[in-house]
């Protein structure tokens, strides 16, 4: 089969708001999360992340080292560091934060999804495509309980999910999430997104390999 050009958008996906029952870290913690999200946008990466570590030992000092408010602080360091592409220093970020979601009693939180994506954009970055589908596979319905089902992280994530099927030649299978994700994302975005019509670009070149190739693409 010819080669084919994929354009591979395999974003960070961002976190909505702590949820109420979760903010008992204080309004300074939740002020300085707000001021990292601004500087992260801003690609300040070196304050964001000096406001994130100070946001991190307060949430220690007063919730403790296995409140969600640490998770959730350690998490959106593994975001400034995956901004910067600085994967391994994130991926340890990451790692810290799941282990303490999964020991809290509190949530589902949304932020545990996109630990979990992120994770997924790690190892697809390694080349660790059934890994990485491993994590999105974690994300999916984790976000599914905890935002819309029209919401951007969701079809972000089923669209993160076909580009791995891309990444490992698995046509059908990637076609079949992207098709999933694609309303999603123009419901969130709208039509003319860079990120829906790159899905739209997907979706031609994989049905154009397939019909190539069905057999095996």
């Amino acid at each position: 089969m010819r080669a084919r050009k994929f354009f591979a958008l395999c974003l960070l996906v961002t976190a909505p708001a702590l949820p109420a029952q979760a903010q008992t870290a204080g309004d300074e913690w939740d002020a300085m999360m707000q001021e990292a999200k601004g500087l992260l946008l801003m690609r300040q990466y070196d304050l964001a992340s000096q406001t994130l570590q100070e946001a991190l030992e307060l949430a220690r000092m007063e919730r403790g080292r296995g409140h969600p408010s640490v998770a959730v602080t350690l998490s959106n360091l593994g975001d400034v560091e995956l901004e910067r592409d600085s994967p391994d220093t994130a991926y340890h970020y990451y790692k810290q934060a799941l282990a303490i979601f999964k020991a809290t009693s509190e949530g589902p939180f949304a932020t545990l999804g996109v630990t979990l994506n992120n994770l997924g954009l790690i190892a697809d970055q390694r080349g660790q495509s059934e890994l990485a589908r491993h994590y999105y596979g974690k994300a999916l319905p984790v976000f599914e309980a905890t935002l819309p089902a029209d919401d951007v992280n969701i079809g972000r994530t089923i669209n993160n999910m076909g580009l791995s099927y891309i990444r490992s030649g698995e046509y059908a299978e990637a076609e079949t999430n992207l098709k999933r994700a694609l309303p999603i994302l123009e419901a969130a975005l709208g039509a003319d997104s860079p990120e829906v019509l790159s899905c739209h670009h997907n979706l031609d070149t994989l049905r154009k390999a397939l019909a190539d190739n069905p057999v095996s693409p």
